[in-house]
């Protein structure tokens, strides 16, 4: 494109900020706690989803839970404000119904 080749000197710059460290470390330990957390987590559920004896509670969960990899997070943001909402939200409706106290979530 006809521009002047400036080297390594934007990686040089990077490597001596401070904050490049920061956000490194920040990257690894992110990585690390995904792998710790993020990969048996999912499997131990699994697991005692597979045990449950209640084939309509199983269905339910298991439902509920895949339900963000088929649909919007914005989507799914909307149907959580929509039953969450102070005034209006079915949640806090219930909550009325039963002469308790709205909640403000």
């Amino acid at each position: 494109m006809g521009e002047p080749w400036i080297g390594f000197e934007t990686f040089r710059e990077i490597f001596a900020m401070d904050a490049f460290y920061n956000a490194l470390r920040n990257t690894f330990v992110l990585n690390l706690l995904d792998l710790l957390i993020g990969f048996p987590i999912p499997i131990i559920l699994a697991i005692l989803l597979n045990e449950l004896r209640i084939q309509w509670f199983k269905k339910g969960v298991q439902t509920i839970l895949y339900l963000p990899h088929f649909i919007s997070w914005v989507i799914i943001g909307g149907m959580a404000l929509q039953l969450l909402a102070t005034n209006t939200g079915i949640v806090n409706n219930v909550l009325r119904s039963f002469g308790l106290k709205a909640i403000p979530f």
